[in-house]
């Protein structure tokens, strides 16, 4: 997805080692707002891994292309972990 130039507007955790951004709250008045959630992680920025928040940041002046990785919502979860145990079933 395109962004445009300025603040993401959002939290992010990150874990030493693993690649991406996993949004943690997204402001009301965040470009992204209605695009990411939280549990999303933000993978790429314009195709650099994102590894620290350094990464997230670069390129903050223009507009940047981000790659997310959008969580499953709860329901979908639930419903995929029943079907994934009735298979180990089988």
């Amino acid at each position: 997805m395109t962004v445009p130039p300025g603040t993401l507007g959002i939290s992010a955790g990150y874990k030493d080692g693993d690649v991406g951004a996993k949004v943690t709250a997204v402001a009301p008045s965040s470009p992204l707002k209605g695009l990411v959630k939280p549990g999303d992680i933000i993978m790429k920025n314009c195709g650099q891994d994102i590894m620290s928040r350094e990464h997230l940041e670069n390129k903050q002046e223009e507009g940047r292309e981000l790659e997310v990785l959008h969580s499953l919502p709860c329901l979908e979860r639930c419903a995929h972990r029943k079907n994934f145990a009735n298979l180990r079933k089988m």
